[in-house]
C-alpha cells in the first residue's frame, strides 16, 4: 500500500470546515450572551438616550395617554418628547416607551434639567401655562406652576388654586409655539 496524501485532502478539508463552524458557533453564542447581559444591566434612561441619538421615533403610553414624536432630551428620570402639536415632559417610571425605526439623524439632546422635579421648577420660573397630569387618580390641571414645594406643586388654575403631589405627576404638556 502506497501513501497518497491527496486522498486525505478531502478529509482534512472537512475537518477544517467542522472546526471553523464550531468556533463560529461558540463565538456567536458568547456574543449573544454578552448582548443579553448588557440588556439586563441597562436603565430606561440609557435606552431612551440611545434612541434619541439614533433618531428613532418614540411612542409614549400610560394612564390612557399616547403620544408619538421625537425625543428632544433625556434627563435622569424623565424625557422630553416633541409631537406634531405639543411638547411633553414625562417621567420614565410612569410610561411605556415604544421605539420606531429611525427616519432621520439623531440629536444630542442635553436636558434642560437633570431631574423631573427640577424640570417642574423650571416651569415655575418661566411662568408659562402648562397642563399637568397626575396618576393618583388620573387628574389633569391646566394653569401656571407657582411653587414646587418639597412634596407637591402649587398651581394657579383658571378658577382655583390646585395642589398636586409631585410623586403623582407623570407628565407636563405644553403646546408648540406658533
Amino acid at each position: 500500500m502506497t501513501w497518497r496524501p491527496e486522498e486525505f485532502e478531502s478529509l482534512a478539508e472537512e475537518l477544517r470546515r467542522r472546526v471553523a463552524a464550531d468556533f463560529r458557533g461558540e463565538a456567536e453564542e458568547v456574543e449573544r450572551l454578552v448582548q443579553l447581559q448588557r440588556r439586563r444591566k441597562a436603565f430606561l434612561r440609557e435606552i431612551a438616550t440611545a434612541a434619541m441619538h439614533q433618531g428613532q421615533g418614540v411612542s409614549l403610553r400610560g394612564f390612557g395617554e399616547e403620544w408619538i414624536g421625537e425625543l428632544i432630551a433625556v434627563g435622569h428620570d424623565y424625557l422630553s418628547l416633541k409631537t406634531a402639536t405639543q411638547f411633553i415632559d414625562a417621567r420614565l417610571d410612569s410610561m411605556m416607551i415604544g421605539l420606531i425605526p429611525a427616519r432621520q439623524g439623531g440629536r444630542t439632546g442635553k436636558p434642560a434639567s437633570d431631574t423631573f422635579k427640577a424640570r417642574l421648577a423650571e416651569f415655575e420660573s418661566t411662568g408659562e401655562e402648562v397642563t399637568v397630569r397626575s396618576r393618583q387618580p388620573i387628574i389633569e390641571a391646566t394653569g401656571i406652576i407657582e411653587v414646587v414645594a418639597a412634596d407637591h406643586v402649587e398651581m394657579r388654575c383658571p378658577n382655583e388654586r390646585c395642589y398636586l403631589p409631585v410623586d403623582g405627576i407623570f407628565s407636563v404638556i405644553r403646546p408648540l409655539s406658533e
